[in-house]
């Protein structure tokens, strides 16, 4: 869920663009999909992504940055298989709230087009409530925690106009994500302690644009991601009940219409859908307005 408020965000700072000097916009994504890697996760939620950009002239080119809140909402089923044999199947809720900054700067023309690099840092905190009912007990197994979290995203991109009315984007990013090590109450008195989690990803892609007209563009993307490391660990009565990596790979097909209904504000749709260690699909709103 904290990958698909980053997409979100990324995809806020692919798509801005104009010489104001301040804007605000506001991002919403509602997601539906299966996670493969790791423990088998089937997750449907929403995010949503509000913040302010402000426009400066940078040491070499334009740049763009900016600050936001975030907040998402998640509903997952989970099914692991355990050491001894059998299947603990279990229901849970996560919520997060967080803030953040980021910021995209353009370089000289090279060729035929620019190229950009950009950045994002997030911080903030989960609440993360599960429960099983096979899972030994008097009663259904449960336990909620409050980690922290923080995440780190960096990207190059090349920008050409192709035609008149084509452009392309082509680009790199990288994200790292960590989730803070948490002991909780488990069954009956017991106590359970899940190690700090650390997500590293690679995703190479290009997002193709065509201009209808003045007002309305529509685009395509394509990327190929790479979960390159990590792994669930959870502790309890000192020895490790669970270790799930994370590795994994997944590609991404996307299309999306951007409108301006005045010169000073956007409103962008797009629909992805994935297949690989995660699949699924989601949409997204955005809307923008400029100063």
């Amino acid at each position: 869920m904290l990958q698909d408020c980053g997409n979100l965000l990324a995809a806020e700072i692919s798509i801005r663009s104009g010489l104001r000097d301040i804007g605000v916009f506001c991002a919403i994504d509602g997601q539906k999909e299966r996670i493969g890697s790791g423990s088998p996760i089937r997750l449907s939620g929403l995010s949503l992504v509000a913040g302010v950009i402000h426009t400066a002239n940078g040491p070499l080119g334009p740049m763009r940055f900016g600050e936001f809140l975030e907040y998402s909402h998640g509903e997952t089923k989970t099914v692991n298989k355990v050491a001894a044999g059998g299947t603990i199947f279990g229901d849970g809720k996560v919520d997060a709230l967080g803030v953040g900054g980021f910021f995209k700067m353009a370089f000289p023309t090279m060729g035929i087009g620019r190229p950009r690099v950009d950045g994002l840092l997030r911080l903030g905190e989960l609440q993360n409530k599960w429960k099983s009912k096979n899972l030994g007990g008097d009663g259904p197994a449960k336990f909620s925690g409050t980690p922290s979290y923080q995440s780190i995203q960096f990207g190059v991109s090349y920008g050409a106009n192709l035609w008149e009315k084509y452009s392309i984007d082509l680009y790199g990013r990288y994200f790292w994500t960590r989730l803070d090590e948490r002991t909780l109450d488990f069954l009956d008195e017991e106590q359970a302690t899940f190690q700090a989690l650390n997500s590293h990803r690679l995703r190479f892609g290009g997002r193709l644009r065509y201009a209808i007209d003045y007002r309305l563009m529509s685009w395509c993307e394509s990327y190929f991601e790479r979960e390159m490391a990590g792994t669930a660990k959870g502790f309890s009565g000192g020895s490790t009940n669970f270790s799930f990596p994370l590795k994994g790979n997944c590609g991404t097909c996307a299309v999306g219409v951007a409108y301006r209904p005045i010169p000073t504000a956007k409103v962008h749709v797009a629909l992805r859908g994935s297949v690989g260690s995660r699949k699924g699909i989601d949409a997204s709103l955005q809307a923008s307005y400029e100063f």
